[in-house]
């Protein structure tokens, strides 16, 4: 089935670390692990001469048993791509008496360059 092509993700918190000259640094802390698919985010690489921060909209299939909620941070264990959450995927899922055990949510790649 479609689990097959489900990846490695991990719940991520992100912290300002302050260096003490009045900028920071963000700090990512992995949370807890869990499988998912990825549909509609692209790979490629993105210049200097584009926006300082990019965003790249795909929606995300996983397991009704993880719960996603808006604002939630996620990175893919491949490659370390970050994303943030843009919808509940309480939201839009299958039914409880359904085979399918599917949830589906909306996210956004963060791309710092």
């Amino acid at each position: 089935m479609i689990e097959r092509y489900y990846e490695a993700f991990h719940r991520v918190s992100m912290a300002a670390q302050c260096d003490g000259a009045g900028a920071a640094d963000w700090e990512l802390t992995t949370g807890e692990a869990f499988f998912a698919g990825l549909c509609g985010a692209s790979s490629a690489p993105i210049t200097a001469a584009e926006q300082r921060e990019a965003k790249v909209s795909a929606v995300l299939l996983h397991p009704r048993g993880v719960t996603l909620r808006c604002g939630d941070m996620i990175r893919r264990e491949c490659d370390g791509a970050v994303f943030r959450v843009l919808s509940d995927s309480a939201d839009s899922q299958t039914p409880d008496h359904s085979a399918l055990n599917i949830a589906r949510t909306k996210v956004e790649r963060l791309v710092r360059v």
